[in-house]
């Protein structure tokens, strides 16, 4: 969490993709706990990983951004960083546009 909540001009690293990448996993695994007995806790859960999710995709969003302004046709150098975040924000199609 301290990681995807970091500060708005923070770096995004390889460690902010697999802490959204589990975000995203309990996001879904929670489903199960609708289907049970624990529909309150699993519907807290879900809410507060909604909202850490969308927040960590609007920083990635702000992130990626800044990084494509810096880039130029002289330095055209993408780095693996940038295309990761590329392909995370395919998640979310009005972002991503």
């Amino acid at each position: 969490m301290d990681t995807l909540r970091g500060a708005r001009d923070a770096p995004v690293t390889e460690d902010f993709f697999k802490a959204l990448s589990r975000v995203k996993n309990i996001h879904e695994d929670v489903r199960i706990l609708l289907r049970t007995n624990q529909q309150t806790a699993g519907l807290d859960i879900m809410e507060q990983m909604a909202v850490l999710q969308e927040t960590s995709y609007e920083q990635l969003y702000r992130w990626t951004q800044n990084e494509c302004r810096g880039l130029t046709q002289e330095s055209c150098d993408i780095s693996p960083v940038l295309s990761q975040a590329m392909a995370a924000l395919q998640d979310r199609p009005v972002l991503y546009k």
